[in-house]
């Protein structure tokens, strides 16, 4: 991913970051590196396949039903013991804020949710993970910590969190028969972003309407992330 923050030392060691997603409020946010780089990182990518209802050993064929989110899992290590600092606020909570449910889905562009009433329940951000070349757009899934030291006054000072994130799946690949997929993927097209073109234009040029192109391409500012050369997945 262009522009991505690469947080090098002067022994050339690269942190992993998080880093929320931009959004309206908050164009440039800030990445969150971590103290110590995890010893592993395990990644998983489930399909979905579903068995028939079979009689006779030949009729056993397998349905593909949908491509599931890929998910990360690790384990993070936290140390104040020199500074004595609680563990939790110097380290962990920052990882906690990106479990808070506070990004309002009706102030994206696309047309599914300008269409949610007033009152629609927040979700947490959408996080990128980059370290060195390994990415992943997704959110956090769950977070467990368990505090290992502890200083003569109570506070934490050691603590070690086992974190993973699921992937952020464009809804192409949401579930349906092959047939809806299939005519989904017929009646859409790749078009390359022409400089000084915008979002607009390209709809305008394309007969459909810019927020379903938003929708389709997962941009909430279309402002800020449309740029020359980009492809958008255009539908009519």
């Amino acid at each position: 991913m262009s522009g991505a923050p690469k947080v090098t030392h002067h022994n050339g060691l690269v942190r992993a970051t998080f880093q929320r997603e931009p959004s309206q409020k908050d164009k440039n946010p800030a990445a969150f590196e971590v103290q110590f780089n995890p010893k592993n990182i395990e990644f998983d990518k489930k399909v979905g396949w579903t068995e028939h209802p079979t009689i006779g050993p030949k009729d056993n064929a397998l349905e593909f039903q949908t491509l599931k989110p890929a998910g990360i899992r690790m384990e993070l290590v936290f140390d104040t013991s020199q500074s004595q600092k609680d563990v939790r606020t110097a380290w962990v909570d920052k990882l906690l804020e990106l479990t808070n449910a506070d990004v309002d889905p009706s102030r994206s562009p696309s047309k599914k949710n300008r269409e949610v009433k007033q009152g629609v329940a927040k979700r947490p951000p959408i996080v990128i993970f980059r370290w060195g070349s390994f990415t992943m757009r997704g959110v956090v899934d769950t977070i467990k910590v368990t505090y290992l030291m502890f200083s003569q006054s109570g506070a934490p000072i050691r603590a070690k969190v086992a974190l993973t994130m699921k992937e952020w799946s464009p809804d192409e690949y949401s579930a349906g028969t092959a047939n809806e997929r299939d005519d989904a993927l017929l009646h859409k097209q790749l078009v390359k972003v022409e400089p000084g073109q915008t979002i607009t234009a390209v709809a305008l040029e394309m007969g459909t309407d810019w927020r379903e192109i938003a929708e389709a391409n997962d941009i909430d500012d279309p402002l800020e992330q449309i740029r020359a050369g980009m492809r958008l997945l255009v539908g009519w």
